[in-house]
């Protein structure tokens, strides 16, 4: 991922904007709906961040007593399909099947 790739996730606030999402608060309301479905937080958590997510999009991790320290960023994290999508200004929703083949042979490629 380019640098330039990269400022724009950092600059993502958990309130902002999503790169070629025309409606931003519609598609993290579906977001939102579809977390619920795992009371786990640290489910949700690795969701997001699986996907390309901000975690800060759901709720933040409280324990009691301090865990050990996030894992190092996987090989494949810069490709997450979110972050693929923000990176080429598409909004996920209205990806075509043409999109999603691109997106698989960029991971088979990796």
């Amino acid at each position: 991922m380019s640098a330039d790739a990269l400022a724009v996730f950092e600059s993502v606030a958990p309130d902002g904007d999503w790169p070629g999402v025309s409606h931003p608060d519609e598609f993290r309301a579906q977001l939102a709906d579809w977390f619920s479905q795992y009371a786990n937080v640290g489910t949700r958590r690795t969701y997001a961040y699986a996907l390309g997510l901000p975690v800060e999009w759901v709720s933040p991790v409280a324990t009691a007593k301090p865990g050990p320290p996030p894992g190092p960023k996987g090989l494949l994290h810069d490709l997450a399909w979110f972050r693929w999508c923000a990176r080429r200004d598409l909004d996920p929703r209205a990806a075509t099947a043409a999109d999603v083949k691109a997106w698989l042979h960029l991971l088979d490629a990796a």
